[in-house]
């Protein structure tokens, strides 16, 4: 069974997320929206009575002071509006909000809940002169990552007859023999490619031809057949060898022989990486007699004095990605502290820098590449990120400062926490 509890701010309190919306939608997309009410929803599956519910509708999600919060669907129903849009995560992607309800929900009724029996989302309302069309394009631009999020649209007639955003809990598929599937490449290069694209492989022609070429040898054939295993590559073996091929692992374009043009003349570069990056280090390792390490181990070595050295690592990720920004910096950042960490016999990472790399933020929609968010959108969304990480970390400062001025260690993190929760919640 799916309960479902909706919270949103009570009317006589400024939303300055949905006015901030409105601003956004009239750049992003030239369409005037009058007013939005944005409704956050928790979509809570399993067995739980009518008073559960309200205990947790009213304890757990809902601060009264400024928010109202019901049960169901119910929002939609009660105010006036033309296009609803809701906003969840897709099947199988990480939902942290949806976790940290469980764990809230498993405190306050005493008893354990699956950290997947919650699902969150987002439901906006809006006013305005818009079409279906119009709705689609707010979604698409504004409000939803394709890539890892589903989007709903409705009308307030269709929310009247009865139509609302269901979800049911995703089931885990029972696995059984075979555990694979053998693709069979040879065939033409339009079906090679169609192999490459379904499967979201971005293997090249020409490195499907060379797949094909490898397990057709006769050599490669026979090693199999002793193996026991299928003569054509199975689907997991292609898909590790795509991702190691791929431009993350493999850095295609920085070891590529690249002609590059400047005015009337032209340079061939054998290897960006060799030729300006490891090159580069080299010569500056003539000149210094602190670089202990270089492109050895996992990450560079620099003498500190008699006792210590220092790692530094640098991670080939723009940030924030054009396609999933998040994920592509937790990415990054998650590879720089693993090569420092798997360094010698293991560093300890005290440090980490960011790097803001954006296209140009008046780029025109259609240069856009298909499945990329537009680089304005990016540069909003993290500008925000920062100035809000900036904020907390000055004030945690000051806030030490001031614990140790008066000895109240136990005060600032109290404080500090609050406030982190304030600052996450809102």
């Amino acid at each position: 069974m799916t309960h479902r509890i909706e919270i949103k701010n009570k009317s006589n309190f400024v939303d300055g997320k949905a006015t901030s919306l409105i601003h956004i939608i009239a750049e992003d997309t030239k369409l005037k929206i009058d007013n939005v009410t944005i409704v956050k929803a928790y979509n809570i599956f399993g067995d739980f009575n009518d008073n559960e519910i309200d205990i947790l509708k009213d304890e757990l999600f809902c601060d009264k002071v400024y928010q109202d919060s019901a049960k169901g669907f119910y929002f939609a129903t009660q105010l006036d509006y033309d296009f609803a849009i809701e906003v969840s995560y897709k099947n199988g992607v990480t939902d942290n909000v949806g976790r940290t309800s469980t764990s809230g929900i498993s405190h306050i009724l005493k008893r354990k809940i699956d950290d997947k029996m919650v699902r969150s989302s987002f439901l906006y309302l809006f006013n305005g002169i818009l079409t279906k069309n119009d709705a689609d394009i707010i979604a698409n631009k504004v409000l939803c990552n394709n890539l890892i999020e589903d989007y709903s649209i409705l009308t307030k007639d269709e929310v009247k007859q009865g139509k609302v955003v269901n979800y049911i809990l995703p089931q885990e598929k029972v696995i059984t023999k075979p555990y694979y599937d053998t693709v069979d490449l040879n065939v033409s290069d339009e079906k090679l490619m169609e192999i490459s694209n379904k499967g979201m492989l971005s293997l090249t022609i020409e490195e499907m031809r060379a797949i094909r070429d490898y397990y057709n040898d006769p050599k490669i054939i026979a090693e199999r057949k002793a193996d026991n295993l299928p003569q054509n590559p199975t689907d997991a073996e292609l898909e590790v060898i795509a991702q190691t091929w791929s431009e993350h692992c493999k850095h295609k374009i920085f070891a590529a022989n690249v002609s590059y043009k400047d005015g009337d003349s032209t340079k061939e570069i054998k290897s960006l990486f060799k030729t300006y990056i490891q090159k580069s280090t080299e010569v500056i390792k003539q000149k210094r007699d602190d670089l202990l390490s270089v492109f050895v181990d996992n990450a560079g070595i620099v003498k500190f004095n008699d006792d210590y050295a220092y790692c530094v690592k640098v991670e080939t990720h723009n940030s924030p990605s054009a396609i999933e920004p998040y994920g592509g910096a937790m990415t990054g950042s998650g590879g720089v502290f693993r090569d420092v960490l798997g360094t010698g016999l293991g560093s300890k990472p005290i440090a980490s820098t960011d790097i803001f790399c954006f296209a140009p933020p008046d780029l025109p929609a259609k240069e856009l590449p298909p499945g990329c968010l537009p680089p304005d959108y990016l540069l909003r969304k993290r500008t925000i990120d920062i100035v809000g990480s900036v904020f907390l970390i000055l004030l945690f400062f000051v806030l030490v400062a001031l614990s140790q001025k008066k000895k109240t260690f136990q005060r600032v993190f109290y404080t500090l926490a609050v406030f982190l929760g304030v600052y996450i919640k809102g």
